[in-house]
This record gives structure tokens, sequence and C-alpha cells, in this order.
């Protein structure tokens, strides 16, 4: 178009409409240009804060980990110091390092732990025990022992005890001195489940006469017989064939005052009573429920 064959206001016009398009063009790529900077700034702002974020997920998984390793050594440690006086305690203590962290330490205490004895505890029947006897043989198809226990209020309180429980845990665990994960995991599982796993269970009890304390208690050789005595100067026998279900039979009389001491003989064909009458009575037995006196009393104790 030649500029000049127009009239003043219309190039003047046409002057401003350009300035006006310019002016439009310029603030369009000023807007793209400061959103092309805003985005780049969140692109790095988003991949700062992922670093940081990666950063601090790992610091806080070391971090975790360091204290994981701490706590693992420091109850390995305590596990180690309370074994001689605590065992069962010391062995929870050694399974928890373990689990918190297999440190050498953990691994080491935990070996040591399944290779000690673990006392289990026994509630026996209420006020003081007075008594306690332990069969010499396993009793029912389970394999179990049987403990039999007494004191106040003349009950007798009969136990079974996995054979496990009576041996240690020294078996448990695999060959103490190979210090291997194999070996810790089994050690681990044997010491973390023996709050479970062979548990000694109430088989029943027993109420001894009029209810005076039992003094005595003794099971036979066999572990057929239960035997227990006190004060009311009876020994009272059970047959315990069937642990679970025993059978009181007629009670031995003949002492003049408490009884405070049962033995059977090693062969279980007769049982022995100690009074303090001054007496010791010996009867011969021929099962569970056939007892007769062996002669007279025994003197000679002077108490």
């Amino acid at each position: 178009m030649n500029r000049f064959a127009l009239a003043p206001d219309e190039r003047e016009f046409l002057d401003e409409a350009a300035d006006l398009a310019d002016r439009e063009e310029h603030g369009r790529r000023a807007a793209v240009r400061r959103l092309h900077r805003l985005v780049a700034g969140l692109v790095v702002l988003l991949l700062t804060s992922a670093t940081l974020a990666g950063y601090a997920f790992h610091l806080r998984g070391t971090t975790e980990r360091e204290r994981d390793l701490a706590l693992s050594r420091q109850l390995a440690v305590e596990s180690t110091r309370v074994r001689p006086t605590d065992p069962a305690l010391a062995a929870q203590l050694a399974v928890a390092a373990y689990r918190i962290a297999p440190t050498p330490q953990a691994r080491s205490g935990l070996l040591d732990a399944a290779a000690a004895p673990v006392p289990t505890r026994l509630l026996g029947p209420p006020g003081v025990l007075q008594a306690v006897a332990v069969a010499d043989v396993a009793a029912g198809t389970g394999g179990d022992r049987l403990v039999a226990g007494a004191g106040e209020q003349g009950t007798v309180r009969l136990w079974a005890v996995p054979a496990a429980t009576m041996t240690g845990a020294a078996g448990a665990a695999g060959t103490a001195g190979s210090a291997n994960a194999a070996d810790s995991a089994n050690a681990a599982d044997s010491a973390g489940s023996a709050d479970s796993a062979g548990v000694p269970r109430v088989l029943a009890d027993l109420l001894v006469g009029d209810g005076s304390t039992v003094f005595a208690v003794a099971l036979s050789p066999d572990g057929r017989t239960l035997a227990a005595a006190g004060g009311d100067r009876t020994v009272h026998l059970w047959n315990i064939v069937d642990p679970a279900h025993p059978v009181a039979v007629t009670p031995l009389t003949g002492p003049e005052n408490t009884v405070y001491a049962l033995s059977f003989t090693p062969d279980g064909r007769a049982l022995a009573a100690g009074s303090a009458d001054g007496t010791v009575r010996l009867w011969t037995l021929s099962g569970p429920a056939a007892a007769v006196p062996a002669g007279g009393p025994l003197r000679g104790p002077s108490g």
C-alpha cells in the first residue's frame, strides 16, 4: 500500500494500529517468557524438593539403621549381664536383640542363650509349697514327665512337663559353636517360642484328707503311683496310670504324728514314710492299689 496516497489521518490511524499490534505482540512474548521462567523455576524447585526428600529418606533410613544396631547391641549386652541370675529374661533379650538387628553381638548372645537351660516356673496350689517330686520316667503318649507339688490347704497339684523343658534348651539351637545365620534363626525360633511350645500343663488338683498341710510327696519310679502325706498322719495314694484322671486308692495309716518324708525304693516295690513320732514305716507294694505293712515301725531317730 502506498502510504503517500493516503490522507494524513489515515496514515496516523495505520501507524497507531501498527504500534498497538507491536505492543500486543511484545506483551504476548513477555508473558510467554514469564511462563517459561515460571515453569523452569517450578521444575528446578521440584527437582530440588525430590533431591532433598530422597536425601532425607536416606538419612532417615541410615539413622534408623544405626538406632537398630545400637539397640541390638545394648540388648545383647544386657542379655549377657542378666544370664547368670535370670536365664529366661536373658533368652528373651537375646531374641529381641537378634530380631531388631542380627549383629555379631546379638547372634553370639542368642546362641549362648539357646545353649543354656532356661527355668520354667510352675504355679503351685494355694499357699506355701512344701514338697515337690519328679517322676523318673516319661508318662503318657506325649513323653511328658510328671511333677507333683503340694503344701498348705491339703492340695496336691500334678503337672505334665514336656521332656524338652526338663532337659533344657541346649538341643534346640543346633550346634551352639557355629554362629551362622541358619543356626541363629533356629535359635531365635526356638527361644522365641519358649513361652508357647513345651509349656507345662496342670493335669489335676487332688485334695488330701481334711485339708491339712502336705509336707511330703513322692512318685513311684514307674510313674504309676502318687503318694502324699502330712498333717493328717495318713499316707494318701493315687493310681496315676492315666495321669489326667488320678484314682484315689486306700490310704495307709499307722503314723502317730505328722508325716514329713516319703520315698519309694528304686524298684518301686516298697514305700517308706518318716513321721514326727520318731518312726519310719514301710509298706510293700504290688501295684498302685495294693499295699501292706512290711513289719512294724522302724525306730531309732530321736526327733
